[in-house]
């Protein structure tokens, strides 16, 4: 039996050789601040099947330190750094690292998401028959350990949890997928908004008609935030740049109705989820807790898209959730075994 790695992903029997001579297969997009945070990711691809195909893009806002700290690793087809001017947002820091890979598939990682060592061969075996575009792997939840950590994952990723069924899907991530490169670059300018918002990702996706599809068994460890204030605070955030681009092109009217109508948000979210979340509470050890959690998450969501539709500016907000995103394993514990 393969060993358990610290991170909770188990490690391959064998690690293949760096080879340069071939083109990448795959090319892994990976924002950082310091090397030290995206180090854990690193050292989990490494644990893939062929390595040897994957061409690594770290993009930062302090490229030089992450290239000299980066230099010495190996095991990868290539691993190359790019310049951010910001990692706030998100998205335009994704957008940098897909205009600068080179691999026919691209793969959108995180600081806190850890494929299986497994996980890659079969989310290209998805793409191969040409009857996709993008495939989503099946989240687990990578710490298990309370209520806010499972509350951040029913409300990001339940939809496509591991227990979930292999299909056709309308909707997916704005990352930790595997695309086609040349899907993400025919959206041309509207990239790092779509890499940013998943709302924006899918409508482009949906009106070029590409195929995605839902494959749980390439399995993902994704790491949520823990504590309950950071948490309420980060979906607050996401819930005021949602709004906040919703509301960019609408009318003060339909700003004013949303406004009003965004004390329903809690109830419309617990709708949508409540399938995918009830099926895995049923597979699953779910603290008691985890509702009131769930339902402050959605609340503070709330709100924040409420105060964007009143145009209430808050500013930070987008340097609230890339701090967050990138230092997630500041406010979460080491990934849990499974």
């Amino acid at each position: 039996m393969d060993k358990v790695g610290h991170h909770g992903i188990p490690t391959p029997k064998k690690q293949l050789s760096m080879t340069t001579n071939a083109n990448p297969l795959v090319s892994v997009v990976l924002p950082t601040d310091t090397y030290e945070t995206i180090a854990p990711v690193l050292e989990s691809l490494r644990r893939l099947e062929a390595p040897e195909r994957l061409e690594v893009i770290l993009v930062s806002n302090g490229a030089d330190a992450l290239r000299a700290a980066a230099s010495p690793v190996t095991g990868f087809h290539s691993l190359r750094v790019c310049h951010t001017d910001t990692l706030a947002p998100m998205g335009a820091a994704r957008a940098v690292g897909v205009e600068a890979s080179s691999a026919p598939y691209v793969f959108i990682g995180e600081t806190h998401s850890y494929l299986w060592p497994d996980a890659l061969e079969k989310l290209l075996a998805a793409l191969a028959d040409g009857n996709a575009d993008v495939v989503v792997p099946g989240f687990v939840n990578g710490n298990p350990t309370g209520p806010f950590s499972w509350a951040g994952f029913f409300h990001g990723y339940a939809r496509w949890g591991w227990h979930l069924g292999a299909a056709k899907i309308e909707e997916c991530p704005a990352y930790d997928c595997l695309v086609r490169r040349e899907v993400l670059l025919a959206m041309g300018g509207s990239l790092p908004a779509g890499l940013h918002n998943g709302e924006i990702l899918n409508k482009a996706l949906g009106s070029q008609s590409r195929r995605l599809v839902f494959a749980p068994d390439a399995r993902i460890n994704h790491i949520n935030i823990e504590e309950s204030l950071p948490s309420v605070v980060e979906h607050f955030a996401i819930g005021y740049t949602i709004g906040s681009h919703r509301a960019a092109s609408w009318s003060r009217i339909r700003r004013l109705s949303y406004t009003v109508g965004s004390v329903f948000v809690p109830a419309v979210l617990l709708i949508r989820h409540w399938s995918p979340i009830q099926s895995l509470c049923k597979m699953e050890r779910i603290p008691i807790l985890v509702w009131p959690a769930l339902f402050l998450l959605f609340l503070a969501k709330a709100i924040g898209e409420a105060i964007a539709y009143a145009g209430i500016p808050i500013r930070s907000s987008e340097f609230i959730r890339a701090k967050y995103e990138i230092r997630r394993l500041d406010y979460a514990s080491p990934c849990l075994p499974r």
